[in-house]
This record gives structure tokens, sequence and C-alpha cells, in this order.
């Protein structure tokens, strides 16, 4: 049986002939920071003390999670009759959707707004860590980071894990 296996993932950050580009994230200076969320922050400036004045509002953090955006590597699509490659938030947004349309199904009952359960799975297998880059401000991290959240999800484990929580 064939398993595909992320061999290394890294913060999207590239430079073309227009501009600069990549991942954003950060600090929300007008949403409040979650309780679910507290703990992660917490943690990321501990590591990474030079970005507690960009944290001074009691932001929220981020992303919480991520998914390939990259123009570069992107996802193969067929629109209009033709294979083409995209990527961005345009994209991952509806992965995610898709990938909890599908955990409610195999689970039997909906989740509805699961960013606590995520959180709850910080540092866990239900995640692919990303831990190397920038997004041209932070850093990079293990646990939760601003460039992307809690990282990538292993769609069976993050159902698996989420099942086992409730």
């Amino acid at each position: 049986m064939y398993e595909e296996r992320i061999i290394s993932e890294t913060v999207w950050n590239e430079t073309t002939r227009q501009a600069q580009i990549g991942s954003g994230g950060g600090f929300s200076q007008r949403v409040a920071e979650t309780s679910y969320q507290v703990e992660a922050i917490q943690k990321y400036l501990e590591k990474f003390p030079q970005f507690e004045p960009y944290h001074k509002a009691g932001g929220t953090g981020i992303p919480d999670v991520a998914a390939n955006a990259a123009d570069a590597t992107g996802y193969a699509i067929f629109f209009e009759g033709n294979w083409a490659k995209i990527g961005g938030t345009s994209l991952a947004t509806p992965l995610w959707a898709a990938l909890i349309a599908r955990m409610n199904q195999n689970l039997g009952y909906r989740l509805g707004f699961i960013n606590q359960h995520l959180y709850a799975l910080m540092n866990s297998e239900a995640f692919h860590q990303i831990t190397e880059g920038n997004n041209n401000l932070y850093l990079a991290s293990e646990g939760w980071n601003p460039c992307t959240g809690l990282g990538s999800p292993d769609g069976k484990k993050l159902m698996e894990a989420i099942n086992a929580l409730d």
C-alpha cells in the first residue's frame, strides 16, 4: 500500500520579480486573544521575547493552522476543462473546510467550531509542525507560531485525536 509522507515543510516566503510574497500572520490589534490560545502564545513569546511588543494589545494569534498556499507548489485542480496549479488562501481555506466535512461524516456528528479542540492537540501527531523559515517578521517554531499556527494537518490522526477528546 502506498502511503504519502511529508518530508519537510517550510514557511511560505518567496521573492518574485514583482514582490516579496508569503505567509501572513502575527497578532490582531482588533480581536482579543482567545482563552484557548493563551498558553500557545505565551510559550511562543517565552522563546522569542523580541516579539512581545507586537502582542502588547493582547490580540489573538493568527493563523490557527496551516495549508500549502504557495502558487509555486500549489494544488492541481481541474477548472474550465483544463488542469491548473493554484495556491493561496482561496484554496487552502476550502481544503480545511473539506477536511472538517469529511471528519464530520466519518465521526457521525458535526464538530462545529473546532478551534479549542485544535489547541488542545498542540504538539501532537495530529499536526505536522512547521519549524523552519519566517514570514519576514516572525520565526517558525515548535508548537504554535505566527507563521503557520499549529501546523498542517494529518487528517486521519486529527480526526482520531478529536474523537478521543470528546
